[in-house]
């Protein structure tokens, strides 16, 4: 299926709408992008960069500003089952590259887990090829080509408004970084444990993704939080705490100095009986920090 861009003015679709922060009570217009930049929206506390697809496809990264918290968003997909999903994504001549995104309250919007990332990369432009495991009829695969526009300044405002660099070495390595757990010759020697945000139990569930440098005492520091879902849930905050008491370590030798490598791992929240804690999901990632 291939796609055009197109740019939204008056009115946009109402999960858009949701997405920019209430955009059919705006009194302000979109800012009209030229021809390559993508549509900027900026009202009641979000800061959006967006593109749509004449396939109802939305693109979207969007900075809610009282949170510092970022998001890149792929809407209008077939309905996903269950609060993950895997997507095939890739921009240019790269070669398909499959990831966990997330399922927000909108069964057809994913979510990345690598949002800075992940627009920083997007706002270069060029053919996206998606691919949407089971996402057609009779649990075919279902292919998106889009033609991206590339983004001058729309995006970089989004990025700006979240504290987030407009270039961050880490971002080479995380994409390399492979999904599926702990490589050999790293592992945890104390998981963290994350206890459940006080005053945010209005929310069902949520998650946070959050990478670390090892230490060569297998302690954690540096850490940063790349995504968490909802923005203001306060899962991200909360994720950072239990990476305090978290530990690697070399697989039976306890006594070894650890490599330094930079440690992504997701950290699913649900609403929790009393006292109960988290561990990080299947598919902690680790790899050298270089």
């Amino acid at each position: 299926m291939s796609s055009t861009s197109r740019p939204v003015l008056g009115l946009a679709a109402l999960a858009l709408a949701s997405a920019l922060g209430g955009l059919a009570q705006a009194q302000t217009p979109d800012t009209v992008p030229p021809a390559d930049d993508w549509t900027l929206a900026d009202r009641a506390g979000i800061t959006a960069a967006y593109v749509r697809f004449d396939s109802g496809i939305d693109i979207v990264v969007r900075c809610k500003g009282e949170s510092d918290s970022i998001e890149t968003l792929i809407m209008g997909l077939p309905a996903g089952e269950g609060r993950s999903r895997p997507l095939r994504v890739s921009l240019g001549d790269q070669p398909l590259q499959e990831r966990t995104w997330y399922v927000g309250d909108e069964a057809t919007t994913a979510i990345s887990g690598s949002p800075a990332r992940f627009a920083r990369t997007l706002r270069n432009g060029g053919v996206v090829n998606m691919v949407v495991p089971g996402g057609a009829q009779n649990g075919r695969n279902l292919r998106y080509i889009l033609n991206l526009p590339a983004s001058s300044s729309a995006v970089d405002q989004v990025l700006t408004a979240c504290g987030k660099p407009l270039v961050d070495p880490r971002d080479l390595q995380i994409e390399e970084v492979p999904e599926g757990g702990l490589p050999t010759g790293i592992a945890w020697a104390r998981p963290p444990l994350a206890i459940y945000p006080e005053g945010f139990r209005t929310y069902a569930w949520g998650f946070a993704t959050i990478t670390c440098l090892s230490q060569r005492d297998g302690s954690l520091d540096s850490c940063e939080t790349e995504a968490q879902y909802p923005l203001d849930g306060g899962f991200g905050a909360a994720a950072l705490r239990a990476m305090r008491l978290a530990k690697v370590q070399v697989p039976d030798q306890p006594d070894q100095p650890v490599p330094r490598r930079l440690v992504s791992f997701t950290l699913r929240f649900v609403v929790p009986d009393v006292g109960s804690t988290l561990r990080p999901e299947t598919g902690s990632r680790i790899r050298p920090a270089g």
